[in-house]
């Protein structure tokens, strides 16, 4: 993996082997969303079903301890505002950690690598 940082969005270039029908996969967008009033498990799972619901969204993780979620979804149907109006409609507060939004591009490889 290789992070290159363009101000405000970081995007990060994966080479993965696999076959020419795997080169449509989406373009993912990841961001971590700081979240403000969970006290249980029971919240963490309410919020991460509540971001799950959200279109384009494809993983949540909800962390109780940090009070964050990461998100990761497919950047030409996620837009992070919806995430925090998700999160903030079941009765939590929500923002977008600062330059935490990432987009990961993923460049397939048919066949193998040559040791030359």
């Amino acid at each position: 993996s290789d992070s290159r940082s363009t101000g405000r969005k970081e995007v990060r270039l994966e080479v993965v082997p696999g076959s020419a029908s795997q080169a449509a996969q989406p373009r993912q967008l990841a961001f971590t969303v700081d979240i403000r009033g969970m006290t249980c498990a029971s919240c963490v799972s309410r919020v991460e079903r509540g971001i799950l619901a959200v279109p384009g969204v494809i993983e949540a993780t909800v962390n109780l301890i940090s009070e964050s979620a990461a998100v990761k979804g497919d950047e030409a149907q996620l837009n992070p505002a919806n995430v925090l109006d998700a999160i903030q409609n079941i009765g939590y507060e929500a923002s977008l950690q600062k330059s935490s939004a990432q987009t990961t591009l993923r460049l397939w490889m048919a066949g193998g690598m040559t040791g030359r």
